[in-house]
């Protein structure tokens, strides 16, 4: 008998009518870098919960791409939610320099006087130090405390009277020195005595009340950004008390 050679078949291809339909596991998700990868050292994913990641962008196995990019006010508060995570205080006293300034032209044209630009300087660096001392308050009381429950009542009165005896009196005299200092005048002690316990009364009538939701409600890289917004109006209220022509 002869030896047949044996046959070798390829799998015939499936008709595109006989394919099974198109799933949504089908699509892949392709993120970009990674913080970490890009030597960027973040604590935790972000804290703002409508925010979704910059790199996550749906793409399609036939290539089509979904836009679901943020745009509007929800870009911008994802720009400044990924400038925090990478340089928090920079970013933090760049905001409080630009909120400040803005409160320094708001005043002078409350008050019809003339903006100058030594008065403008002044009160941005007024502002950046003052948050940069808020910066590290935030960060120590959260540490004197951290054996409390953060959702506690307990532990949101105690940290905001911690707050309004301790700090409150300290940023007032901070303030009133400050913008003597960097205005020329020598007369700061006088000064921190006629107006320090007015502008801690007043402290305690807006901050008090905005400490209370911050420390139960907000998350630590996110109070300075709050007390901004804030500060955007009270900050108008001390130009005018300090300011001598007001006065």
């Amino acid at each position: 008998s002869i030896a047949t050679q044996p046959r070798w078949h390829l799998p015939a291809r499936p008709h595109p009518h006989c394919l099974p339909p198109r799933t949504m596991s089908d699509d892949k998700v392709v993120t970009g870098p990674s913080a970490t990868s890009l030597g960027v050292k973040v604590n935790s994913e972000s804290q703002f919960p409508a925010l979704p990641s910059r790199g996550a962008i749906a793409q399609h196995s036939n290539g089509a791409r979904d836009k679901r990019a943020p745009s509007g006010p929800l870009a911008m508060l994802q720009a400044y939610d990924s400038a925090l995570k990478r340089r928090p205080l920079q970013t933090k006293l760049l905001t409080a320099a630009c909120v400040n300034a803005a409160s320094e032209l708001l005043s002078r044209r409350f008050t019809r006087s003339e903006v100058g630009l030594p008065s403008l300087v002044r009160q941005m660096v007024i502002g950046v130090g003052l948050t940069a001392v808020v910066h590290r308050w935030y960060e120590e009381i959260e540490k004197v405390f951290a054996s409390w429950s953060n959702d506690a009542t307990g532990t949101v009165v105690a940290k905001t009277a911690v707050q309004m005896l301790v700090l409150e009196p300290f940023l007032a005299s901070l303030y009133v020195s400050a913008k003597k200092l960097l205005s020329g005048e020598r007369d700061i002690l006088a000064g921190v005595r006629a107006n320090v316990a007015k502008l801690t009364f007043a402290a305690w009538s807006v901050w008090g009340p905005t400490a209370i939701v911050q420390y139960r409600f907000v998350p630590v890289d996110y109070r300075n950004l709050v007390n901004n917004v804030v500060n955007l109006f009270y900050t108008i209220y001390l130009i005018g008390t300090t300011s001598g022509k007001s006065s």
